[in-house]
């Protein structure tokens, strides 16, 4: 069986146990963008302050390069809902990883 991006995702998520998430019910993809780590602080800052609809805003980070950060929105076993940050690359080694869960 071949994992996909979201079954990464759910199996970092739960293996976090800092929010004491065992079930993900549901994940929403909000945005994909290049990651920069300079820039990833704006993004985290906007993402603390529940600035969700500017962070889907945040224009592009102009350097390319082959790493990402993907933001998605998931709701636990007891409806509470995050924002949750993921780290890919196209490094055929790398798998997806989360960087923070945010609490919403």
């Amino acid at each position: 069986m071949t994992k996909t991006f979201d079954t990464y995702v759910i199996n970092s998520i739960l293996l976090n146990n800092e929010f004491h998430i065992t079930e993900v019910r549901e994940i929403i993809e909000i945005r994909t963008m290049i990651f920069e780590r300079a820039y990833y602080q704006k993004i985290a800052d906007l993402i603390t302050k529940k600035n969700i609809d500017i962070v889907k805003s945040l224009p592009e980070y102009p350097i390319r390069t082959s790493e990402y950060v993907t933001i998605m929105k998931v709701v636990d076993q007891d409806g509470k809902k995050y924002i949750v940050t993921v780290y890919d690359s196209d490094e055929i080694t790398q798998d997806p990883q989360v960087i923070d869960i945010f609490p919403q």
